[in-house]
């Protein structure tokens, strides 16, 4: 299987060849079966919520967010560790037009305090990653 730029997968063909143009990423059919998961679990989301983010509450530059990284296996498909969080703001302030998928990532408590659903998120954090909960409290100023 091969994995497009515009995320789509296709299996090359027995003798078929693809233009030298095209930008492929081989990929393994458990990665194949994963990110066909990762697609289904998503539009179940679109369905079920409203497109907004779920930090600011703009309904623009939105993106599908884990709150725990997907590299945690355990929760990669679990929709109550994935939201909707904008990548860019339309409106200034503080931090810029920086995103609320920006701010979440960022680990920075002054920066996770500006968005919306903040306690969601940290008492997602502390029951079900406790580690990563009690980096940010570290940080703190």
């Amino acid at each position: 299987m091969y994995l497009y730029q515009d995320g789509s997968l296709k299996s090359k063909k027995r003798g078929q060849k693809y233009k030298k143009k095209t930008s492929l990423k081989s990929i393994s059919k458990r990665e194949s079966k994963n990110i066909q998961k990762r697609n289904k679990i998503y539009k179940e989301i679109d369905e079920e919520r409203p497109k907004i983010c779920s930090g600011c509450g703009q309904k623009s530059f939105l993106s599908h967010a884990h709150l725990i990284s997907q590299k945690n296996k355990k929760y990669q498909f679990d929709k109550r560790n994935i939201v909707f969080d904008c990548m860019q703001r339309e409106s200034s302030d503080q931090f810029g037009s920086m995103g609320c998928h920006a701010r979440w990532e960022s680990g920075d408590i002054r920066k996770i305090k500006t968005l919306l659903n903040k306690e969601y998120r940290l008492e997602f954090l502390k029951t079900h990653d406790k580690e990563k909960y009690e980096r940010i409290f570290a940080k703190a100023p």
